[in-house]
C-alpha cells in the first residue's frame, strides 16, 4: 500500500434477472443544458459507484491493520436499495514519468443486496497482487474485527441495524 497513490473497487447495479444493463451517455450542447438537467433532476442516475481504499489527498488514514501495518480501509457506502456487484478494481502507482494504472483483465462478480433501513456487512474484500503481475481476490468474514472498527468510526450505526451477507466471488 505504501507504493500506491490510489486504490479503488468499482461497484455497479445488477439488472433484474433476464435483463441486461444499458450504457447511456448524456451529451449536452452547452454548459447551460447540463446545468438545467441537473437542476430539474433529469440527469442520468449514477449506476457506477466506487469504494475508495486509498487516494491522493485523502483526509482519512487507512484503518485496517495486519501485524501493525496499514493494509486497507473499512468502507461504509450509502447506496439506494437494490442489487449490486463489485466487478473491477483499479490501482494507481506513481512512476518516474507519471502514473501506472492497473486493473483486472476481465470483470469478476461479488454480489450483494442493499435493503432500506439497515446496514449490510458483506465481508472483507482483499486484493492480493504479486511481484509477477498476477492478482487474486478473496472475501473473508472478519465481522468481529470489522464491526468493532465500524462502531468506532460510525457510532450512530447500532448493532441491530446490521444484516450479514458474506457471499462468494464469481469469476
Amino acid at each position: 500500500m505504501d507504493k500506491l497513490s490510489g486504490f479503488e473497487y468499482r461497484i455497479r447495479e445488477v439488472p433484474p434477472r433476464g435483463e441486461e444493463a444499458v450504457v447511456a451517455t448524456a451529451r449536452y450542447a452547452s454548459a447551460r443544458q447540463h446545468a438545467r438537467s441537473l437542476q430539474d433532476g433529469s440527469a442520468q442516475r449514477e449506476t457506477e459507484h466506487r469504494a475508495v481504499v486509498k487516494e491522493a489527498n485523502a483526509g482519512e488514514p487507512l484503518d485496517i491493520l495486519d501485524a501493525g501495518k496499514a493494509t486497507g480501509r473499512l468502507a461504509a457506502l450509502r447506496l439506494p436499495p437494490g442489487d449490486y456487484e463489485f466487478h473491477a478494481w483499479k490501482v494507481s502507482e506513481p512512476k518516474a514519468y507519471g502514473e501506472k494504472d492497473s486493473g483486472p483483465p476481465r470483470d469478476f462478480s461479488y454480489r450483494f443486496s442493499v435493503k432500506a433501513g439497515v446496514a449490510t456487512y458483506i465481508g472483507r474484500l482483499t486484493l492480493h497482487l504479486s511481484e509477477r503481475i498476477t492478482q487474486r481476490i478473496a472475501v473473508e468474514d472478519r465481522r468481529a474485527d470489522d464491526l468493532a472498527l465500524l462502531h468506532k468510526k460510525y457510532p450512530a450505526i447500532a448493532s441491530g441495524q446490521i444484516v450479514f451477507d458474506v457471499g462468494t466471488l464469481r469469476p
